[in-house]
């Protein structure tokens, strides 16, 4: 008898630890039942610093484009027209990974691409080309290995690169702005307007690059301040 009043005792302690159990967990949590993390925050869009920059502070525009047709290199990006770069700053950069004289300049690009990286009114859009200069569509698998090693060899991961085919952006750009060699970068304001080119790549080329990116997102075109 006594031995299953011990028995009986043992449940009934069981019993109640198994309920006290449960109210710790209602009132605390269950670590398995716990809510997903909530997703990182994007930080705020990179806006420079300083007042509205007039018109007559900007190097005058120099062309216009007739048309950009580019197709992504890497499935990470969209391909893009010249109406998709309507409102935005954008910087163009024509290279290969052939050029000697490109490569110290990729490291400068994708730090602008990472700086304004969540500023909507600003894109960079790099542009490479094969070796033998016209960008055919049998040449294209070879271009994207070759890009890939080296962005890889200078571990650079999210720029963006597009392939123009048959050369239809590179010769629009041909047809006003005498070209001269790679690299080759150029920066359009909000209305399309090439405002500046650079040739090659020296010190002190990515100081004026980003100085002019920051100029031109703080102007306000008037066709945009007339609305």
């Amino acid at each position: 008898m006594s031995t299953l009043i011990r028995k009986l005792y043992h449940v009934k302690r069981a019993a109640g630890l198994m309920i006290l159990l449960a109210a710790v967990a209602l009132l605390t949590g269950c670590p398995e039942a716990s809510e997903e993390p909530a997703p990182p925050v994007e930080p705020p869009p990179a806006e420079p610093v300083g007042p509205p920059v007039a018109e007559a502070d900007l190097p005058p525009v120099v062309a216009r484009l007739s048309e950009v047709q580019l197709q992504p290199l890497f499935e990470a990006h969209e391909g893009l027209t010249l109406e998709k770069l309507e409102g935005q700053v954008t910087l163009v950069n024509f290279w290969g990974p052939w050029c000697m004289y490109c490569k110290p300049e990729l490291p400068y690009l994708a730090n602008f691409s990472e700086k304004y990286a969540y500023n909507p009114n600003f894109r960079i859009v790099t542009v490479a080309y094969p070796g033998s200069y016209m960008s055919t569509k049998a040449e294209k698998p070879k271009l994207t290995d070759d890009v890939k090693s080296t962005l890889d060899l200078q571990k650079i991961d999210g720029l963006p690169v597009f392939y123009d085919e048959d050369n239809v952006t590179k010769s629009a750009f041909e047809n006003v702005v005498a070209f001269e060699g790679y690299p080759t970068t150029f920066i359009m304001d909000k209305t399309g307007g090439i405002r500046k080119v650079w040739v090659g790549f020296v010190d002190g080329y990515a100081v004026q690059m980003e100085e002019m990116i920051n100029l031109l997102l703080r102007h306000q075109p008037e066709e945009a301040s007339a609305e």
